[in-house]
C-alpha cells in the first residue's frame, strides 16, 4: 500500500514538473511574440527567397561594361503631315519597332524590341527634348532576345520636336576582374584585423600589472600595520597630485627653449647620455661601502637629479619624435604613414609621462609612509603613537571621502558645497576615528585582500558594459572610425585579459612560490621567480584568443561606428544590397577561419 502511495506521488510530481516546463515555456513564447502565420505571409516569403538568392550570389567579380542606347522617334501630338515612317529594314544589332511614330499624349504605342541580350529585363524610357529620361514601360526578352510591351505617352510632353522612346542595353566587354566591393571589404577587414590587434596589446599592456592585484593568492598575504595604512592612504593622492604637477613644471621649462631641428636631436641625445652616466655612478656609489650620513645625503640628491634628468629626456624625447615624425611624413611620400606613426608614439610618450610620474612618486611615498609608520611604532612610545595613529586615520579616511565626493561632483555637479566638502570630511573623518579606535597602532591587518576587491570589482564592472555601449561614448570624443572602436575594444579587453589572467595566477603550483618566500623575497621577487615563469604560455594562449575575439567583436561595434568591417556591413544592410553585404560576411567567416587556425598553431609551439 505505501509503495502504490509513493508511485502515485511520485507520478503527480513528474506530471507537476511537465505542467510548470509547459506553462513556463508558454510564457516564453508569448514574451518573445512568436508568431509562426507570419512565416507563411506571401510577402515576407517573397522577401525571404529574395534576400537569400542575393546573400548566395555575392558580388564578387565584375566586367567592364558597354552601354549602348537604342532609340527610335516619334512625334508628340501627332501632325498628319508630318508623320514619321516606322523603318521597315532590319538591322543586326538591336533595334526598336513601334506600332507607330506618330501619337497624342495619352495614347498607346506597342514596343517591339530585336536582337537585345537573351533573357534580361529591359527598361523602356521616354526621352523628350530636354534629355530627362521617364520611365515608359518594363519588358523581359526571350532566349532570341526578343521582347514586346506597350506604355502611353506621358502627357504634358508635346513639343514640335521629334521626341525619343528608347533602351539602354548593357554588354560586358574586357577580362574578369575583383569587383569595388571586393576592394572595399578587403581594405576594411585589414582595418578591422589591425583594429583588434592594437586593442588586444593596449589591453594585454594593461591588464598585464593588475592582474597580479587581483590574484587572491597573492594578494591575501600583503599584511601592513594600521598606522603604516593610514600614512600610506593619505600620502598616495599627494604624491600622485605632487608627480602631475612636477611633469606639467618640467614640461613648460623644456618648451620655454622650443628647440627645433638637429638642437632638439642633440638635447635629446645628451639628455640620455647624462641619464646613463648618472645611473652607473650611482650603481657604483650604492655598491661601495662608504655609507655614512654625506654619502647617503649626496646618494639622495643623484636620485633625485637623475629622476628630473629622466622625465626632461623623456619629453625631449617625445617632442623629437613628433619632430621627426613630421618631417618624414612629408618625405617619404607613399610611405609618410611610418612618420605618422612615429609623431603618434612621441604623442602618446607625451601624454603619459603626467601619468607615470604621478604613479611613481605615489609609489615612493607610499614607501615612506611605510617606513615612517614602522619607525613610529618601534622608536616611540606607546601612547604617543597611539595618538598619532588616531590623527593620521581621521586625516586620510576624511581626504579619501573627499576625493571620492569630489570625482561624484565632478559627475553631479552638486551646488551645496556642504554636499561635496563638509559632510564628506565628516564622515570620512569619523570612520577614521572609529577603525583607529578599534585597531591598534601595530596591528597587522590584511591589506592586500582590500586592493584585490577593488580591482576585481573594476574588472567585473569594466566587463559588464559591452563593446557596442562603449563605443559610442569614444565616438563622442574621437569621432566615428576604427580609432574609437580600438578604445572601446581595448577598455574592454583589459578587463577580459585581467580576470584570465588573475585567475591563472590563482591556479599556478604553491611549491615554487613559498620556496621564494622561504627564502625572504619581496612581492615583486617572488612574482618575477615563481610566477612569471608558471603563467607566461597560458597568457600567450589568452592573448592570441582574445585577438581573435577582438576580430569577430570588431565586426558588431561597427555597427555603432567603430569603423572596421562592421560599419561597411552596417551600410550595405541599411541599403538592401544583400549581395555586398554577402561579400563582407564571406570575408568575416575567412578571417576568423584563419585566425582559429593561427592561433591553434601558434598554442601548439609555444604552449
Amino acid at each position: 500500500m505505501k509503495k502504490e502511495k509513493n508511485s502515485i506521488l511520485k507520478s503527480l510530481r513528474v506530471a507537476l514538473i511537465i505542467i510548470g516546463l509547459v506553462v513556463f515555456y508558454a510564457i516564453g513564447f508569448s514574451v518573445t511574440k512568436v508568431n509562426l502565420s507570419e512565416t507563411k505571409s506571401p510577402t515576407r516569403q517573397t522577401q525571404l527567397v529574395r534576400i537569400i538568392r542575393a546573400l548566395f550570389n555575392p558580388d564578387l567579380v565584375t566586367y567592364d561594361k558597354v552601354s549602348t542606347e537604342v532609340k527610335s522617334s516619334v512625334q508628340v501630338p501627332c501632325k498628319e503631315k508630318e508623320i514619321i515612317p516606322i523603318p521597315a529594314e532590319e538591322s543586326d544589332g538591336p533595334y526598336l519597332v513601334l506600332s507607330s511614330n506618330c501619337l497624342n499624349a495619352g495614347e498607346s504605342v506597342t514596343v517591339e524590341g530585336y536582337n537585345f541580350p537573351p533573357l534580361e529585363s529591359q527598361f523602356v524610357q521616354f526621352v523628350p527634348p530636354n534629355g530627362v529620361k521617364l520611365k515608359f514601360a518594363e519588358a523581359s526578352t526571350d532566349r532570341d532576345g526578343y521582347f514586346k510591351t506597350e506604355g502611353v505617352i506621358p502627357k504634358n510632353r508635346e513639343s514640335d520636336d521629334p521626341q525619343t522612346i528608347q533602351v539602354t542595353t548593357t554588354a560586358y566587354a574586357g577580362n574578369i576582374r575583383p569587383s569595388q566591393t571586393v576592394r572595399d571589404t578587403w581594405n576594411k577587414i585589414v582595418e578591422t584585423l589591425f583594429l583588434a590587434l592594437l586593442s588586444t596589446t593596449v589591453g594585454c599592456i594593461l591588464a598585464l600589472p593588475l592582474s597580479f592585484f587581483a590574484a587572491k593568492n597573492l594578494m591575501e598575504k600583503v599584511k601592513s600595520d594600521f598606522i603604516s595604512i593610514s600614512l600610506t592612504l593619505f600620502l598616495i593622492p599627494i604624491g600622485f597630485y605632487i608627480g602631475i604637477k612636477l611633469a606639467s613644471l618640467i614640461s613648460g621649462q623644456i618648451n620655454r627653449f622650443a628647440m627645433q631641428g638637429w638642437i632638439l636631436i642633440v638635447s635629446t641625445i645628451l639628455a640620455g647620455a647624462a641619464v646613463y652616466l648618472l645611473i652607473r655612478w650611482l650603481f657604483n656609489r650604492e655598491s661601495a661601502a662608504d655609507n655614512g650620513n654625506s654619502a647617503k645625503q649626496l646618494l639622495m640628491l643623484a636620485k633625485a637629479a637623475l629622476g628630473f634628468l629622466f622625465v626632461s629626456f623623456l619629453y625631449l624625447l617625445a617632442n623629437s619624435m613628433m619632430a621627426i615624425g613630421t618631417q618624414l611624413n612629408i618625405s617619404l611620400g607613399v610611405f609618410g604613414f611610418l612618420g605618422s606613426f612615429i609623431e603618434d608614439l612621441g604623442e602618446i610618450l607625451e601624454m603619459i609621462i603626467p601619468l607615470l610620474l604621478g604613479f611613481s612618486i605615489a609609489f615612493l611615498f607610499s614607501s615612506w609612509g611605510s617606513r615612517l609608520g614602522k619607525h613610529l611604532i618601534k622608536k616611540v612610545a606607546p601612547g604617543t603613537t597611539r595618538i598619532l595613529s588616531t590623527l593620521f586615520a581621521i586625516i586620510a579616511y576624511a581626504a579619501i571621502a573627499l576625493l571620492l565626493m569630489g570625482i561624484l561632483n565632478w559627475l553631479y555637479l552638486f551646488k551645496n558645497p556642504r554636499i561635496y566638502l563638509h559632510y564628506p570630511a565628516l564622515i570620512g573623518g569619523a570612520i577614521g576615528l572609529i577603525l583607529s579606535l578599534l585597531h591598534k597602532p601595530d596591528e597587522e591587518m590584511k591589506i592586500g585582500n582590500a586592493v584585490y576587491f577593488i580591482t576585481r570589482m573594476i574588472f567585473n564592472v569594466l566587463r559588464s558594459i559591452e563593446s557596442l555601449v562603449m563605443v559610442i561614448v569614444f565616438v563622442v570624443w574621437v569621432g566615428i572610425g576604427p580609432f574609437a572602436g580600438a578604445l572601446a575594444l581595448a577598455l574592454h579587453t583589459i578587463a577580459a585579459l585581467g580576470k584570465m589572467y588573475s585567475e591563472q595566477v590563482e591556479n599556478i603550483l604553491d611549491g615554487p612560490l613559498e620556496a621564494i618566500q622561504a627564502s625572504g623575497a619581496n612581492l615583486l621577487q617572488q612574482i618575477v621567480y615563481a610566477v612569471v615563469p608558471q603563467i607566461i604560455p597560458p597568457y600567450i594562449s589568452f592573448t592570441l584568443y582574445r585577438w581573435d575575439q577582438n576580430v569577430r567583436t570588431s565586426t558588431v561595434i561597427g555597427f555603432a561606428g567603430g569603423g572596421g568591417i562592421g560599419f561597411l556591413l552596417q551600410q550595405n544592410i541599411n541599403l538592401l544590397n544583400y549581395r555586398a553585404a554577402s561579400v563582407q560576411m564571406i570575408a568575416i567567416a575567412i578571417v576568423v577561419s584563419l585566425m582559429d587556425y593561427l592561433s591553434g598553431y601558434v598554442r601548439n609551439k609555444i604552449v
